[in-house]
């Protein structure tokens, strides 16, 4: 007699599950990706990132020990961290700088779990904090111009431009938040700095 029906009536179902176990497997390792570091005993938390810091510096052609104080101040080097305008991770970034990031090298929109992965934050970070830089390179306080990019975006940032290419620029600042950002950072750098000299 015939038999009916698929001969092997169980295939679509361990499709299934092999699908849903792949699926759990990616979610573990990016969950590992970003929580394994927080529990690492071998290095103080702000040094555990620096590899990945100093990669990216030399690809977006930054100082790493100012993409370091951004990090210190955006999340105090916590890769699991929110904010309250749905900036995550390490650099805090946002969406809107995600696509940027994405159209430029012309990728598709990462997922949110993805971008928490601290070697992808801190490269869409960097990314856009260079071309900040980029933007402001003809002035003497470049750093300070493309922080108050990185935090209150470019058309506020444009209003705090110096008259003359030397002048101060943090005096400028009209946001109270933005200058006390960019302030905090700049402290941060310098220390860092000195750390890294002193080594």
């Amino acid at each position: 007699m015939k038999r009916k029906g698929p001969p092997f009536p169980y295939f679509g179902m361990r499709r299934v599950f092999a699908t849903v176990v792949l699926m759990l497997l990616c979610v573990c390792i990016v969950w590992l990706s970003v929580m394994m570091p927080r529990f690492s005993s071998t290095s103080k938390k702000s040094d555990q990132f620096d590899d990945i810091i100093i990669a990216a510096a030399k690809r977006h052609s930054l100082d790493p020990m100012l993409i370091k104080a951004v990090i210190w101040q955006e999340s105090r080097f916590d890769p699991a961290a929110r904010g309250d305008q749905g900036e995550i991770g390490l650099m805090q970034v946002r969406r809107p700088a995600v696509l940027d990031w994405a159209a430029n090298i012309n990728c598709d929109e990462p997922c949110v779990g993805i971008v928490f992965n601290p070697l992808v934050n801190i490269e869409i970070g960097s990314w856009y904090l260079a071309n900040a830089k980029s933007y402001w390179d003809r002035y003497a306080h470049k750093d300070e111009l493309a922080l108050s990019t990185y935090n209150a975006g470019l058309k506020p940032a444009q209003k705090w431009v110096p008259f003359k290419t030397e002048d101060n620029v943090l005096e400028r600042i009209t946001y109270p938040g933005t200058r006390r950002y960019v302030a905090s950072i700049m402290s941060k750098y310098s220390e860092y700095k000195k750390e890294q000299e002193s080594r």
